[in-house]
Protein backbone atom coordinates (compact mmCIF):
# COMPACT_ATOMS: atom_id res chain seq x y z
CA UNK A 1 0.00 0.00 0.00
CA UNK A 2 1.27 3.47 -0.87
CA UNK A 3 0.71 6.46 1.40
CA UNK A 4 0.49 10.20 1.10
CA UNK A 5 2.69 11.92 3.69
CA UNK A 6 1.29 15.22 4.88
CA UNK A 7 3.38 17.71 6.89
CA UNK A 8 1.27 20.28 8.69
CA UNK A 9 3.12 22.99 10.60
CA UNK A 10 1.54 25.64 12.76
CA UNK A 11 3.62 28.48 14.15
CA UNK A 12 2.40 29.39 17.62
CA UNK A 13 4.20 32.28 19.33
CA UNK A 14 7.79 31.06 19.35
CA UNK A 15 6.91 27.40 19.07
CA UNK A 16 6.48 25.30 15.97
CA UNK A 17 4.18 22.32 15.93
CA UNK A 18 4.62 19.89 13.09
CA UNK A 19 2.22 16.99 12.69
CA UNK A 20 3.31 14.11 10.46
CA UNK A 21 0.29 12.23 9.20
CA UNK A 22 0.75 8.96 7.38
CA UNK A 23 -2.39 8.53 5.37
CA UNK A 24 -4.53 9.52 2.43
CA UNK A 25 -6.77 12.58 2.03
CA UNK A 26 -10.48 12.22 1.21
CA UNK A 27 -13.44 14.47 0.44
CA UNK A 28 -17.11 13.61 0.10
CA UNK A 29 -18.33 13.34 -3.46
CA UNK A 30 -20.58 16.18 -4.54
CA UNK A 31 -24.13 15.82 -3.24
CA UNK A 32 -23.37 12.87 -0.95
CA UNK A 33 -24.87 12.83 2.54
CA UNK A 34 -22.64 10.76 4.77
CA UNK A 35 -24.14 7.78 6.63
CA UNK A 36 -22.79 4.72 8.39
CA UNK A 37 -24.12 2.57 5.56
CA UNK A 38 -22.41 4.42 2.70
CA UNK A 39 -19.06 4.98 4.45
CA UNK A 40 -17.37 2.12 2.59
CA UNK A 41 -19.02 2.80 -0.78
CA UNK A 42 -16.57 3.75 -3.52
CA UNK A 43 -18.83 6.50 -4.86
CA UNK A 44 -19.05 8.23 -1.46
CA UNK A 45 -15.50 9.57 -1.50
CA UNK A 46 -13.03 11.42 -3.66
CA UNK A 47 -9.43 10.39 -3.00
CA UNK A 48 -7.48 13.67 -3.13
CA UNK A 49 -4.17 11.84 -2.65
CA UNK A 50 -4.34 10.04 -5.99
CA UNK A 51 -2.64 7.11 -4.35
CA UNK A 52 -3.38 3.40 -4.53
CA UNK A 53 -5.21 3.26 -1.22
CA UNK A 54 -8.56 2.07 0.06
CA UNK A 55 -11.66 3.54 -1.54
CA UNK A 56 -12.79 5.00 1.80
CA UNK A 57 -11.06 6.63 4.80
CA UNK A 58 -9.47 4.45 7.46
CA UNK A 59 -7.20 4.96 10.46
CA UNK A 60 -4.81 7.95 10.18
CA UNK A 61 -6.39 9.24 6.99
CA UNK A 62 -7.54 12.85 6.54
CA UNK A 63 -11.15 13.85 5.82
CA UNK A 64 -11.66 17.34 4.42
CA UNK A 65 -14.91 19.23 4.94
CA UNK A 66 -16.27 22.35 3.29
CA UNK A 67 -19.38 24.51 3.07
CA UNK A 68 -21.60 22.61 0.63
CA UNK A 69 -20.29 24.55 -2.36
CA UNK A 70 -17.38 22.92 -4.18
CA UNK A 71 -16.85 20.63 -1.17
CA UNK A 72 -19.49 19.17 1.14
CA UNK A 73 -19.82 19.98 4.79
CA UNK A 74 -19.65 16.95 7.10
CA UNK A 75 -22.48 15.87 9.41
CA UNK A 76 -21.94 12.85 11.64
CA UNK A 77 -25.23 11.68 13.12
CA UNK A 78 -24.53 7.96 13.58
CA UNK A 79 -22.44 5.65 15.75
CA UNK A 80 -18.87 6.51 14.78
CA UNK A 81 -17.14 4.09 17.15
CA UNK A 82 -17.12 1.25 14.61
CA UNK A 83 -15.68 3.48 11.87
CA UNK A 84 -12.45 4.72 13.48
CA UNK A 85 -11.00 6.52 16.51
CA UNK A 86 -7.88 7.86 14.78
CA UNK A 87 -9.00 9.88 11.76
CA UNK A 88 -8.07 13.51 11.10
CA UNK A 89 -10.57 16.18 10.01
CA UNK A 90 -9.48 19.25 8.06
CA UNK A 91 -11.43 22.28 6.78
CA UNK A 92 -10.94 23.13 3.13
CA UNK A 93 -8.42 25.88 2.47
CA UNK A 94 -9.99 29.19 1.51
CA UNK A 95 -7.94 29.03 -1.70
CA UNK A 96 -10.39 26.38 -2.86
CA UNK A 97 -13.26 28.87 -2.64
CA UNK A 98 -14.03 32.28 -4.04
CA UNK A 99 -14.76 34.62 -1.11
CA UNK A 100 -14.65 34.17 2.65
CA UNK A 101 -16.40 30.80 3.13
CA UNK A 102 -16.87 28.97 6.44
CA UNK A 103 -16.45 25.18 6.39
CA UNK A 104 -18.75 23.23 8.69
CA UNK A 105 -18.34 20.06 10.78
CA UNK A 106 -21.37 18.98 12.82
CA UNK A 107 -21.81 16.17 15.37
CA UNK A 108 -25.48 15.44 16.16
CA UNK A 109 -28.21 12.91 16.99
CA UNK A 110 -26.43 11.28 19.97
CA UNK A 111 -23.31 10.56 17.93
CA UNK A 112 -20.19 9.69 19.94
CA UNK A 113 -17.11 10.60 17.90
CA UNK A 114 -13.42 10.08 18.76
CA UNK A 115 -10.77 11.41 16.36
CA UNK A 116 -7.03 12.03 16.41
CA UNK A 117 -7.21 15.73 15.64
CA UNK A 118 -8.90 18.65 13.97
CA UNK A 119 -6.27 20.17 11.68
CA UNK A 120 -5.84 23.92 11.34
CA UNK A 121 -4.65 24.77 7.83
CA UNK A 122 -5.58 28.45 7.90
CA UNK A 123 -9.19 27.90 6.83
CA UNK A 124 -12.24 29.46 8.47
CA UNK A 125 -14.61 26.87 9.95
CA UNK A 126 -17.28 26.18 12.55
CA UNK A 127 -17.42 23.06 14.71
CA UNK A 128 -20.83 22.26 16.22
CA UNK A 129 -21.44 19.50 18.74
CA UNK A 130 -25.17 19.29 19.35
CA UNK A 131 -27.04 18.28 22.49
CA UNK A 132 -26.51 14.67 23.69
CA UNK A 133 -23.62 14.22 21.22
CA UNK A 134 -19.91 14.14 21.97
CA UNK A 135 -16.56 14.75 20.28
CA UNK A 136 -13.20 13.67 21.73
CA UNK A 137 -9.83 14.69 20.29
CA UNK A 138 -6.87 12.63 21.46
CA UNK A 139 -3.89 14.73 20.26
CA UNK A 140 -2.73 18.24 21.15
CA UNK A 141 -5.04 20.76 19.48
CA UNK A 142 -3.67 23.86 17.71
CA UNK A 143 -5.91 26.59 16.30
CA UNK A 144 -4.12 29.48 14.56
CA UNK A 145 -6.91 30.80 12.28
CA UNK A 146 -8.74 33.88 13.58
CA UNK A 147 -12.52 33.77 13.98
CA UNK A 148 -12.80 29.99 14.02
CA UNK A 149 -15.87 29.08 16.06
CA UNK A 150 -16.61 26.15 18.38
CA UNK A 151 -20.32 25.85 19.29
CA UNK A 152 -20.76 23.19 21.97
CA UNK A 153 -24.22 22.06 23.08
CA UNK A 154 -23.19 18.53 24.08
CA UNK A 155 -19.79 17.20 25.20
CA UNK A 156 -16.36 18.17 23.84
CA UNK A 157 -13.09 16.79 25.24
CA UNK A 158 -9.43 17.13 24.32
CA UNK A 159 -7.16 14.57 25.97
CA UNK A 160 -4.16 16.86 25.67
CA UNK A 161 -3.14 20.53 25.53
CA UNK A 162 -5.28 23.06 23.68
CA UNK A 163 -3.74 26.10 21.96
CA UNK A 164 -5.90 28.94 20.57
CA UNK A 165 -3.54 31.61 19.25
CA UNK A 166 -5.87 34.14 17.61
CA UNK A 167 -9.27 35.74 18.21
CA UNK A 168 -11.35 32.56 18.27
CA UNK A 169 -14.78 31.75 19.70
CA UNK A 170 -15.53 29.04 22.24
CA UNK A 171 -19.28 29.01 23.00
CA UNK A 172 -20.41 26.50 25.61
CA UNK A 173 -24.18 26.45 25.83
CA UNK A 174 -26.47 25.45 28.72
CA UNK A 175 -25.94 21.86 29.98
CA UNK A 176 -22.85 21.39 27.77
CA UNK A 177 -19.59 20.06 29.22
CA UNK A 178 -16.13 20.85 27.81
CA UNK A 179 -12.97 19.33 29.30
CA UNK A 180 -9.33 19.92 28.36
CA UNK A 181 -6.97 17.45 30.05
CA UNK A 182 -3.86 19.61 29.55
CA UNK A 183 -3.09 23.34 29.58
CA UNK A 184 -5.36 25.79 27.74
CA UNK A 185 -3.07 28.33 26.07
CA UNK A 186 -4.93 31.25 24.51
CA UNK A 187 -4.32 34.65 22.97
CA UNK A 188 -7.60 36.44 22.24
CA UNK A 189 -10.29 33.84 22.84
CA UNK A 190 -13.88 35.03 23.26
CA UNK A 191 -15.23 32.56 25.82
CA UNK A 192 -18.92 32.10 26.63
CA UNK A 193 -20.02 29.62 29.31
CA UNK A 194 -23.78 29.71 29.70
CA UNK A 195 -25.68 28.87 32.88
CA UNK A 196 -25.47 25.15 33.79
CA UNK A 197 -22.54 24.68 31.39
CA UNK A 198 -19.04 23.64 32.49
CA UNK A 199 -15.55 24.25 31.11
CA UNK A 200 -12.93 22.23 33.02
CA UNK A 201 -9.19 22.72 32.39
CA UNK A 202 -7.01 20.09 34.04
CA UNK A 203 -3.87 22.19 33.49
CA UNK A 204 -3.22 25.94 33.50
CA UNK A 205 -5.34 28.53 31.70
CA UNK A 206 -3.04 31.14 30.14
CA UNK A 207 -3.89 34.32 28.20
CA UNK A 208 -1.14 36.15 26.37
CA UNK A 209 0.70 36.54 23.10
CA UNK A 210 -0.02 38.99 20.32
CA UNK A 211 -3.57 40.00 21.19
CA UNK A 212 -4.41 42.91 23.48
CA UNK A 213 -7.95 41.70 24.08
CA UNK A 214 -9.81 38.65 25.38
CA UNK A 215 -13.27 38.20 26.87
CA UNK A 216 -15.04 35.90 29.35
CA UNK A 217 -18.82 35.79 29.65
CA UNK A 218 -19.39 33.21 32.38
CA UNK A 219 -22.80 32.32 33.78
CA UNK A 220 -21.84 28.66 34.25
CA UNK A 221 -18.69 27.12 35.70
CA UNK A 222 -15.07 27.60 34.71
CA UNK A 223 -13.02 25.00 36.63
CA UNK A 224 -9.22 25.31 36.44
CA UNK A 225 -6.90 22.86 38.19
CA UNK A 226 -3.53 24.58 37.85
CA UNK A 227 -4.09 28.32 38.08
CA UNK A 228 -4.39 31.24 35.66
CA UNK A 229 -1.51 33.05 33.96
CA UNK A 230 -2.10 36.42 32.28
CA UNK A 231 0.20 38.67 30.29
CA UNK A 232 -0.02 42.17 31.74
CA UNK A 233 -0.90 44.04 28.55
CA UNK A 234 -3.94 41.84 27.83
CA UNK A 235 -7.23 43.62 28.44
CA UNK A 236 -9.45 40.81 29.73
CA UNK A 237 -13.07 41.93 29.56
CA UNK A 238 -15.05 39.67 31.86
CA UNK A 239 -18.56 39.21 33.16
CA UNK A 240 -18.70 36.47 35.81
CA UNK A 241 -22.08 35.70 37.36
CA UNK A 242 -21.36 34.20 40.79
CA UNK A 243 -25.09 33.77 41.42
CA UNK A 244 -25.32 31.02 38.78
CA UNK A 245 -21.70 29.94 38.35
CA UNK A 246 -18.20 31.28 38.79
CA UNK A 247 -14.49 30.62 38.45
CA UNK A 248 -13.32 27.71 40.60
CA UNK A 249 -9.61 27.09 41.09
CA UNK A 250 -8.23 23.83 42.44
CA UNK A 251 -5.07 24.63 44.40
CA UNK A 252 -2.92 23.39 47.27
CA UNK A 253 -3.34 24.59 50.84
CA UNK A 254 -1.21 27.64 51.48
CA UNK A 255 -1.00 28.75 47.85
CA UNK A 256 -1.32 32.53 47.74
CA UNK A 257 -1.36 33.52 44.06
CA UNK A 258 -3.36 31.16 41.87
CA UNK A 259 -3.80 33.91 39.26
CA UNK A 260 -0.51 35.42 38.09
CA UNK A 261 -0.43 38.59 35.98
CA UNK A 262 3.30 39.22 36.08
CA UNK A 263 5.11 35.95 35.39
CA UNK A 264 6.60 37.13 32.08
CA UNK A 265 6.42 40.84 32.76
CA UNK A 266 8.96 41.91 35.40
CA UNK A 267 8.62 45.50 34.27
CA UNK A 268 4.82 45.48 34.63
CA UNK A 269 4.62 44.87 38.36
CA UNK A 270 2.00 47.51 39.14
CA UNK A 271 -0.96 46.19 41.14
CA UNK A 272 -3.28 49.18 40.81
CA UNK A 273 -4.30 48.36 37.28
CA UNK A 274 -2.58 51.43 35.81
CA UNK A 275 0.47 49.57 34.60
CA UNK A 276 -0.85 46.04 34.42
CA UNK A 277 -4.32 45.72 32.92
CA UNK A 278 -4.86 42.18 34.20
CA UNK A 279 -3.57 42.76 37.75
CA UNK A 280 -6.96 43.80 39.16
CA UNK A 281 -8.59 40.68 37.80
CA UNK A 282 -5.91 38.43 39.28
CA UNK A 283 -6.16 40.29 42.57
CA UNK A 284 -9.90 39.56 42.67
CA UNK A 285 -9.35 35.86 41.87
CA UNK A 286 -6.65 35.55 44.53
CA UNK A 287 -9.03 37.33 46.91
CA UNK A 288 -11.65 34.61 46.38
CA UNK A 289 -14.12 37.04 44.77
CA UNK A 290 -15.07 34.50 42.12
CA UNK A 291 -15.77 31.43 44.24
CA UNK A 292 -12.27 30.04 44.57
CA UNK A 293 -12.54 26.62 46.21
CA UNK A 294 -10.07 24.39 48.02
CA UNK A 295 -10.46 20.75 46.97
CA UNK A 296 -8.81 18.54 49.58
CA UNK A 297 -7.61 15.05 48.76
CA UNK A 298 -9.93 12.70 50.57
CA UNK A 299 -10.18 8.91 50.50
CA UNK A 300 -13.41 7.44 49.18
CA UNK A 301 -13.64 4.67 51.75
CA UNK A 302 -14.71 6.72 54.76
CA UNK A 303 -18.24 6.22 56.07
CA UNK A 304 -18.14 8.53 59.10
CA UNK A 305 -15.86 10.39 61.51
CA UNK A 306 -17.49 11.48 64.77
CA UNK A 307 -16.39 13.60 67.75
CA UNK A 308 -18.13 12.80 71.05
CA UNK A 309 -17.75 15.22 73.95
CA UNK A 310 -17.50 13.38 77.26
CA UNK A 311 -17.16 14.72 80.82
CA UNK A 312 -13.36 14.78 80.99
CA UNK A 313 -12.33 13.72 77.51
CA UNK A 314 -13.06 13.65 73.82
CA UNK A 315 -13.82 10.38 72.04
CA UNK A 316 -13.25 10.03 68.30
CA UNK A 317 -14.95 7.28 66.34
CA UNK A 318 -14.55 6.54 62.64
CA UNK A 319 -15.72 3.85 60.26
CA UNK A 320 -14.24 2.79 56.92
CA UNK A 321 -16.06 0.89 54.20
CA UNK A 322 -12.89 -0.53 52.63
CA UNK A 323 -9.12 -0.16 52.92
CA UNK A 324 -6.17 -0.95 50.72
CA UNK A 325 -2.55 -0.99 51.97
CA UNK A 326 -3.55 1.12 54.97
CA UNK A 327 -0.91 1.27 57.73
CA UNK A 328 -2.19 3.56 60.49
CA UNK A 329 -4.27 6.55 61.52
CA UNK A 330 -2.58 9.44 63.32
CA UNK A 331 -4.78 11.64 65.48
CA UNK A 332 -3.74 15.28 65.09
CA UNK A 333 -4.84 18.32 67.09
CA UNK A 334 -4.55 22.06 66.53
CA UNK A 335 -5.61 25.36 68.03
CA UNK A 336 -5.59 27.29 64.75
CA UNK A 337 -6.10 24.75 61.90
CA UNK A 338 -2.55 25.51 60.69
CA UNK A 339 -0.15 23.94 63.18
CA UNK A 340 -0.92 20.27 63.85
CA UNK A 341 0.47 17.93 66.54
CA UNK A 342 0.14 14.13 66.65
CA UNK A 343 -1.28 12.93 69.97
CA UNK A 344 -1.72 9.26 69.15
CA UNK A 345 -1.89 6.53 66.52
CA UNK A 346 -4.21 3.62 65.77
CA UNK A 347 -3.13 0.69 63.59
CA UNK A 348 -5.22 0.29 60.43
CA UNK A 349 -6.70 -2.89 59.03
CA UNK A 350 -4.33 -3.02 56.07
CA UNK A 351 -6.61 -4.51 53.42
CA UNK A 352 -10.33 -4.91 53.93
CA UNK A 353 -13.56 -4.89 51.96
CA UNK A 354 -15.69 -4.99 55.11
CA UNK A 355 -16.77 -2.25 57.49
CA UNK A 356 -14.13 -1.50 60.14
CA UNK A 357 -14.77 0.60 63.27
CA UNK A 358 -12.05 2.60 65.06
CA UNK A 359 -11.89 4.61 68.28
CA UNK A 360 -9.49 6.97 70.07
CA UNK A 361 -9.99 8.79 73.39
CA UNK A 362 -8.17 12.04 74.16
CA UNK A 363 -7.92 12.10 77.96
CA UNK A 364 -5.81 15.25 78.01
CA UNK A 365 -7.21 18.75 77.94
CA UNK A 366 -9.40 18.69 74.84
CA UNK A 367 -8.03 20.53 71.85
CA UNK A 368 -10.13 22.81 69.69
CA UNK A 369 -9.64 21.04 66.32
CA UNK A 370 -9.17 17.34 65.50
CA UNK A 371 -8.35 15.52 62.28
CA UNK A 372 -7.16 12.09 61.12
CA UNK A 373 -4.12 11.43 58.99
CA UNK A 374 -4.32 8.06 57.24
CA UNK A 375 -0.96 6.63 56.17
CA UNK A 376 -0.60 3.90 53.57
CA UNK A 377 2.23 1.37 53.55
CA UNK A 378 3.95 3.40 50.81
CA UNK A 379 3.97 6.54 52.99
CA UNK A 380 1.11 8.32 51.23
CA UNK A 381 -1.09 10.35 53.59
CA UNK A 382 -4.70 11.48 53.30
CA UNK A 383 -6.60 13.64 55.77
CA UNK A 384 -10.08 13.33 57.32
CA UNK A 385 -11.77 16.22 59.06
CA UNK A 386 -11.54 18.83 60.56
CA UNK A 387 -13.90 18.33 63.58
CA UNK A 388 -14.32 21.04 66.21
CA UNK A 389 -14.52 20.62 69.99
CA UNK A 390 -16.63 23.43 71.42
CA UNK A 391 -19.74 22.80 73.49
CA UNK A 392 -21.12 26.26 72.63
CA UNK A 393 -20.79 25.91 68.86
CA UNK A 394 -23.89 26.88 66.90
CA UNK A 395 -25.09 24.59 64.13
CA UNK A 396 -22.72 24.53 61.16
CA UNK A 397 -22.43 22.32 58.11
CA UNK A 398 -20.31 22.22 54.95
CA UNK A 399 -19.74 19.81 52.09
CA UNK A 400 -16.58 18.80 50.25
CA UNK A 401 -15.02 18.25 47.84
CA UNK A 402 -16.85 20.83 45.74
CA UNK A 403 -16.20 18.79 42.59
CA UNK A 404 -17.09 15.11 42.80
CA UNK A 405 -17.44 12.36 40.23
CA UNK A 406 -20.20 9.83 39.75
CA UNK A 407 -19.68 6.84 42.03
CA UNK A 408 -17.52 8.88 44.41
CA UNK A 409 -18.26 10.15 47.91
CA UNK A 410 -19.41 13.59 49.01
CA UNK A 411 -18.49 14.44 52.62
CA UNK A 412 -20.77 16.45 54.89
CA UNK A 413 -19.38 18.04 58.04
CA UNK A 414 -21.63 18.82 61.03
CA UNK A 415 -21.05 20.93 64.14
CA UNK A 416 -23.31 22.00 66.97
CA UNK A 417 -26.15 19.58 66.28
CA UNK A 418 -28.84 19.79 68.94
CA UNK A 419 -29.31 16.72 71.12
CA UNK A 420 -31.59 14.08 69.55
CA UNK A 421 -32.22 16.31 66.55
CA UNK A 422 -33.87 14.59 63.59
CA UNK A 423 -31.86 14.99 60.44
CA UNK A 424 -32.42 14.63 56.72
CA UNK A 425 -30.98 15.77 53.42
CA UNK A 426 -32.38 16.54 50.00
CA UNK A 427 -30.50 17.07 46.75
CA UNK A 428 -31.99 19.26 44.04
CA UNK A 429 -30.72 19.93 40.51
CA UNK A 430 -30.71 23.30 38.74
CA UNK A 431 -34.21 22.63 37.40
CA UNK A 432 -35.60 22.37 40.93
CA UNK A 433 -36.13 18.62 40.68
CA UNK A 434 -35.50 16.57 43.81
CA UNK A 435 -33.08 13.84 42.78
CA UNK A 436 -32.40 12.37 46.23
CA UNK A 437 -33.88 12.34 49.73
CA UNK A 438 -32.28 10.38 52.55
CA UNK A 439 -32.12 10.04 56.34
CA UNK A 440 -28.77 10.46 58.04
CA UNK A 441 -27.30 8.58 60.93
CA UNK A 442 -28.13 9.78 64.43
CA UNK A 443 -26.54 13.23 64.67
CA UNK A 444 -27.15 13.69 68.39
CA UNK A 445 -23.41 13.10 68.85
CA UNK A 446 -22.91 16.76 67.85
CA UNK A 447 -19.80 16.87 65.64
CA UNK A 448 -19.28 14.46 62.76
CA UNK A 449 -18.13 13.95 59.19
CA UNK A 450 -20.41 11.69 57.17
CA UNK A 451 -20.38 10.47 53.59
CA UNK A 452 -22.93 10.43 50.80
CA UNK A 453 -22.39 8.17 47.77
CA UNK A 454 -23.00 9.94 44.44
CA UNK A 455 -25.11 7.76 42.18
CA UNK A 456 -23.85 6.86 38.73
CA UNK A 457 -27.03 8.00 36.99
CA UNK A 458 -26.82 11.66 38.04
CA UNK A 459 -25.94 14.11 35.27
CA UNK A 460 -22.96 16.45 35.24
CA UNK A 461 -23.73 19.89 36.65
CA UNK A 462 -24.55 21.95 39.70
CA UNK A 463 -26.61 20.54 42.59
CA UNK A 464 -27.96 21.97 45.83
CA UNK A 465 -27.87 19.88 49.00
CA UNK A 466 -30.10 20.93 51.91
CA UNK A 467 -29.30 19.63 55.37
CA UNK A 468 -31.99 19.76 58.07
CA UNK A 469 -31.14 19.12 61.73
CA UNK A 470 -34.14 19.86 63.89
CA UNK A 471 -34.95 23.52 63.35
CA UNK A 472 -31.61 24.21 61.68
CA UNK A 473 -31.46 24.22 57.89
CA UNK A 474 -28.52 24.90 55.59
CA UNK A 475 -28.32 24.69 51.79
CA UNK A 476 -24.95 24.17 50.08
CA UNK A 477 -23.84 23.28 46.57
CA UNK A 478 -21.53 20.89 44.79
CA UNK A 479 -20.69 20.04 41.19
CA UNK A 480 -20.76 16.60 39.60
CA UNK A 481 -17.99 16.62 37.03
Amino acid sequence: MNYNFSLLCTIILIFTNCIFIEGATFRLNSGVILTADNWTHADTWLNESNQNVNAYPGDYDIIQFGADLEVNSIIIDFDFSEISTSLYFQPISEGDYSGDITSVLTIKNNANVVISNLIDNGALFTLTVEENSSLTITEELFMDRAFVKFDIYGSFSVLNKVNFTKEQYLNIYSDAVVKFEGDFNTTGVMLVVQEDAILEVEGQYSIGGESNYASWDIDGFLIIHNGIDLICHVNLVYDINVATGGVYIDYDEGTTDICNANSDNPGWAGIDGANCKSALFCSAVNNEDYEKVTIPDLPVNLISFILIEEKESVRLEWVTASEQNSERFDIEVSSNKKDWTVIGSVSAQGNSNATVEYEFVDINKPSYYYRLAQYDLDGKVEYFGVLTYNKKTAFKSNVYPTFVGRGEYLYINFEGVASSAKSSISIVNMKGEIVEENQFLDLSLSNSLQSYHIKNDLSTGLYFITVKCGKDVKTMRFIIK
